[in-house]
């Protein structure tokens, strides 16, 4: 068995030829196969329809595989480890085991993590003009911003005229409060100013409040470790969408429970912040 980050230099080896959409595919399915240690789905891809994800999964059918055939279906980076590889994650109805971790979840506090965000720009030709290298495959540049917690990573992928902000945190949520929406503010506003000092403060870019926030897991962690077999279910609600159920190793090898959704709000940050404040009050 290869390593990950063996999985991940092959990925990144065969990215020649590759168009721009299923580059980015590659590396979004790579982040979620190696940091959230999990199998993706369409549904971790909202800006793909499912004809275009199944188009994707066929024309890079010799780097996918199959996880388990389930609506929808999950897949990996072949070669990729994930958790339950050995031992085969079970889609098993656990009764009684199951009930309990759902029970206790619902003490938890609600938090969000892996986020992505937009704003539209002219940074890329700014960012030329400083000697940053272009990606050949589709044009992008990316920025990783130094971190002071390696559970929080956040990267720049700027192209010709959109920006894209990743923040990476899936060992670390912010909690879905006032103090989540503060440490959130910080986090962001560090990011920012990391750009305007590589550009020698010439960046010109909305401010942060009006970036667009696409893309964010929203769930529960749970606090008691878990010793049993690894598990992860997902159904379809008819509200929420698609909803996650799994077992999750953290960095100090504890495994928890999680339950998780996508959200897609697709409107700016302030609007986001504020819903969160509003939730928090009541």
């Amino acid at each position: 068995m290869i390593t990950n980050n063996e999985s991940v230099t092959n990925v990144c080896n065969t990215r020649r030829g590759l168009t721009k959409r299923e580059g980015l595919f590659l590396e979004d399915a790579t982040r979620i196969n190696k940091q959230e240690q999990r199998p993706f789905s369409f549904r971790d891809f909202s800006g793909l329809s499912q004809g275009n994800f199944r188009q994707i999964i066929l024309r890079l059918h010799d780097q996918i595989e199959v996880v388990y055939k389930s609506r929808p279906c999950f897949y990996k980076i072949k070669g990729m480890e994930l958790p339950g590889d050995n031992h085969r994650i079970t889609q098993r109805v656990m009764g009684d085991e199951v009930f309990h971790l759902l029970n206790k979840l619902k003490d938890q506090p609600p938090k969000i993590h892996d986020l992505k965000l937009k704003f539209f720009s002219d940074l890329h030709n700014l960012l030329i003009i400083h000697g940053c290298s272009i990606d050949p495959s589709n044009k992008s540049i990316k920025i990783n911003v130094p971190s002071f917690d390696n559970n929080v990573i956040v990267k720049f992928l700027v192209y010709p005229k959109i920006v894209q902000v990743d923040i990476g945190c899936t060992f670390k949520p912010f909690v879905y409060d006032i103090p989540g929406v503060i440490d959130l503010t910080f986090v962001l506003g560090r990011a920012w100013g990391y750009i305007d000092t590589i550009t020698n403060y010439e960046a010109k870019f909305p401010p942060v409040g009006e970036w667009i926030v696409t893309h964010y897991h929203f769930g529960k962690d749970g606090t008691e470790q878990y010793s049993g077999q690894m598990f992860h279910y997902s159904w379809d609600d008819v509200s929420s969408g698609l909803v996650r159920f799994y077992s999750k190793t953290m960095p100090n090898g504890r495994i928890i429970p999680r339950i998780e959704q996508i959200v897609t709000p697709k409107i700016s940050l302030d609007q986001e912040l504020d819903r969160i404040v509003m939730d928090a009050k009541c």
